[in-house]
């Protein structure tokens, strides 16, 4: 199991962008787009209790179930105040694991934002296409969406990929297509990400070209969001970072009975193994560690001996 392991290739997508840009809907719907029951189930179970008459149309009703889905994660015994949800999707053709991040976007959390770019290889910039919204966000220095393009290039998220959404909603959707890119375009490039993809989607109708390219969008001749995800070449120097002291980019802590703390982490450089010390930042404090495993075969492999750079 441990050989089949490390012929999977893994990439990290942070979904970045303003509250109401439907960030988490778009994730959501990514990560349940093979499961459409469960999808419904779900819009059932959140509308139970609501009288017929005042529930929303079937269509939100799944839109705000991709949304529960996305901050919905298979780790209860997380921290309450870490407000980082994490998926996982496995392409077996591809031997290739993509994980999904969706962050909290209030300004308390903005920590969780930074840990979530320390493990992050690609961000998905998610832009509301109806009127007036990406300009006041843009225009705005202090914006959300501007202090996550800042931070992001801080920390140096290399690739970067901007999803056009709610584009069922926006007229002369050509025109709009190209108003956002030709001021967004600039901007991003300056900050050092070039060759940038759009891609106009939308959640509705269970997904406008986010797995598929249906040809809804006429002017649009490119790949569909999932397609793009998985084209995508992540290119690493791992040969010249291994040989570097250990570093680490930790996202989750877990206090879990009968175990002790568990440290969900990436390896950003060099190599951990068994028998380290190390030492956890910001205050300075040294302890041992006891097993390792990386995160996807916890359940399936004995603990490991060491973990190599790049892997959780």
């Amino acid at each position: 199991m441990q050989q089949n392991e490390k012929h999977f290739t893994q990439k990290n997508i942070l979904f970045m962008g303003s509250p109401n840009s439907g960030k988490s809907t778009l994730c959501g719907c990514l990560v349940c787009h093979d499961d459409m029951r469960y999808v419904e189930l779900t819009a059932n179970r959140l509308f139970q209790d609501v009288e017929e008459h005042l529930r929303p149309s079937k269509q939100l009703q799944i839109l705000e179930a991709y949304r529960h889905c996305s901050h919905k994660t298979n780790y209860p015994e997380r921290a309450r105040k870490i407000q980082i949800a994490i998926h996982h999707k496995s392409d077996e053709n591809k031997k290739e694991i993509l994980t999904f991040m969706d962050v909290s976007t209030r300004k308390k959390k903005i920590d969780c934002f930074i840990k979530a770019c320390f493990l992050a290889d690609i961000a998905a910039l998610v832009i509301d296409v109806t009127e007036n919204i990406f300009e006041k966000e843009i225009e705005n220095f202090d914006s959300t969406l501007n202090n996550q393009l800042r931070i992001a290039k801080s920390v140096g998220i290399p690739h970067m990929i901007v999803c056009l959404n709610m584009c069922d909603k926006a007229q002369q959707l050509h025109s709009r297509f190209k108003e956002i890119v030709s001021c967004l375009d600039p901007k991003l490039r300056k900050l050092g990400w070039k060759n940038v993809p759009y891609i106009p989607v939308s959640s509705v109708d269970f997904g406008l070209n986010i797995l598929h390219n249906s040809g809804i969008f006429s002017f649009y001749k490119g790949e569909s969001l999932w397609n793009t995800l998985k084209t995508l070449e992540i290119s690493k120097d791992s040969l010249k970072l291994q040989d570097k002291p250990l570093k680490m980019a930790a996202v989750d802590v877990f206090r879990i009975g009968g175990v002790g703390t568990v440290i969900i982490a990436r390896i950003e450089s060099g190599i951990l193994r068994e028998a380290d010390i190390i030492e956890v930042y910001p205050k300075p404090n040294k302890s041992g560690l006891s097993n390792l495993w990386k995160l996807h075969s916890i359940l399936s492999s004995m603990p490991l001996l060491e973990i190599l750079l790049g892997s959780h």
